[in-house]
């Protein structure tokens, strides 16, 4: 008796089972395709203002500081117009010094002295080398302010978020660096 009973349970413990099959068999299989929509897509305004780096060239090489000024480095415009000037000031300084003492030595070269007064001479050439020193000082930082206009302007939209970081921490074998993206 035991024994049946067992089976009588067993049998209406399967049962929904043994019926869910019957009915899943009974219904023919659908393929469920999934419908999409062609809708237009938008495109996203580009939020990230970008500078060419061309562009910042040619403004700096036609005025001095131009480059950094549309770079929105407005803190370098003065420097970069008061080295070009100091530098500029000097060279015409010199430069006026130059001739005044090249004039004087010339003044002084006669037939009986045909090498003139040598103090005005080594005076002229100390005037001309500074002349010329003033010189390549401007040409590089003509070309500095031209490197840093484009550096800049390539590097405008970088980001510099206080959520990127690099942290040098203690370790047990010496130092770590962190780096946080």
């Amino acid at each position: 008796m035991r024994s049946a009973l067992h089976i009588v349970l067993l049998l209406l413990m399967l049962a929904p089972v043994l019926y869910a099959q019957a009915e899943e068999e009974e219904q023919p299989e659908r393929e469920v395709v999934p419908q999409i929509e062609a809708q237009e897509i938008e495109p996203a305004a580009d939020s990230i203002e970008t500078k060419s780096p061309m562009g910042a060239v040619l403004r700096a090489a036609v005025i001095p500081g131009w480059g950094q000024f549309y770079n929105e480095s407005y803190w370098k415009v003065p420097i970069v117009l008061g080295l070009s000037g100091w530098l500029i000031y000097g060279m015409i300084s010199e430069h006026q010094q130059y001739v005044d003492y090249r004039d004087q030595y010339e003044a002084t070269i006669t037939e009986e002295n045909p090498s003139g007064d040598l103090r005005l001479k080594r005076f002229r050439e100390f005037y001309r080398d500074n002349r010329d020193t003033y010189g390549w000082w401007l040409l590089v930082t003509y070309l500095l302010q031209l490197a840093d206009a484009y550096v800049d302007a390539a590097l405008f939209s970088f980001d510099v978020s206080e959520t990127s970081s690099v942290t040098l921490l203690p370790a047990p074998s010496g130092a770590a660096l962190q780096w946080r993206f």
